[in-house]
């Protein structure tokens, strides 16, 4: 998956990010500037975890109002 996030604030080129899944719960949002080329990258892992939380939850919620 890319999409435009931003415009970079160094060259004003267009920052796109790239999703890349590497295994079952490593999840990397990789951003890239079009213009200077610039990169970094966060680890999404914990936002990963969080969701998964929220559904185990609102299953919980679910199952205990049956």
């Amino acid at each position: 998956m890319r999409t435009h996030a931003f415009k970079c604030p160094i060259c004003g080129g267009s920052v796109v990010i790239n999703l890349i899944i590497c295994g079952e719960d490593s999840l990397l949002l990789y951003f890239k500037c079009r213009g200077c080329g610039r990169w970094t990258y966060v680890n999404a892992a914990d936002a990963l975890e969080d969701a998964r939380e929220y559904f185990d939850d609102e299953l919980r919620r679910v199952e205990a109002a049956r």
